[in-house]
């Protein structure tokens, strides 16, 4: 049986995971900004801390 712990620290592997497949490269990011496109970044608010909810690329 998984202990608690094991369990906390897969979620927090999966969590990562996700979070690193949200972000843009930051060369795809560059090249967006350089070719006119537009990067937006909408947040989600929780007190002091803003939580990054999607990012999207759009041609100008």
């Amino acid at each position: 049986m998984m202990s608690l712990w094991d369990a906390l620290r897969m979620n927090m592997m999966i969590s990562y995971q996700e979070l690193v497949r949200t972000f843009l490269n930051a060369d795809d990011a560059i090249n967006a900004l350089k070719t006119g496109n537009h990067v937006d970044f909408s947040f989600i608010q929780q007190g002091n801390i803003s939580l990054l909810k999607s990012i999207n690329v759009t041609q100008s």
